[in-house]
């Protein structure tokens, strides 16, 4: 069995998730992907936008890297930033829909 079919491949991005949950603790929980595919990545998909910006704050990422992006073709978007922690490279995210306007009734 060679390195990269064992949990030790993902090392790294394992390590650098632990140490932010020891450094952090009261950062929102998240979905968390790492793979043995792309074992220096880490998607975090998080519930909701306030989350985003306390993952921004620990993670030091400047406000101007935040973006919104269409997530997927059912109209829902996704607000969020790359970032880099000691070699791992983070895609930090929460998926939205946006509001319909509202109709405004005519007024007499």
């Amino acid at each position: 069995m060679t390195d990269a079919q064992t949990l030790a491949h993902q090392a790294a991005a394992l390590t650098v998730l632990a140490r932010l949950a020891v450094q952090f603790p009261t950062l929102p929980s998240a979905y968390l992907v790492s793979s043995d595919v792309t074992p220096l990545r880490v998607g975090v998909q998080l519930n909701h936008v306030e989350a985003l910006e306390s993952w921004r704050e620990a993670l030091h990422i400047a406000a101007d890297k935040v973006a919104i992006r269409s997530h997927s073709t059912d109209g829902r978007m996704s607000l969020g930033f790359p970032g880099d922690v000691e070699g791992i490279a983070f895609d930090v995210y929460v998926v939205f829909e946006l509001a319909a306007p509202q109709k405004q009734e005519a007024t007499a």
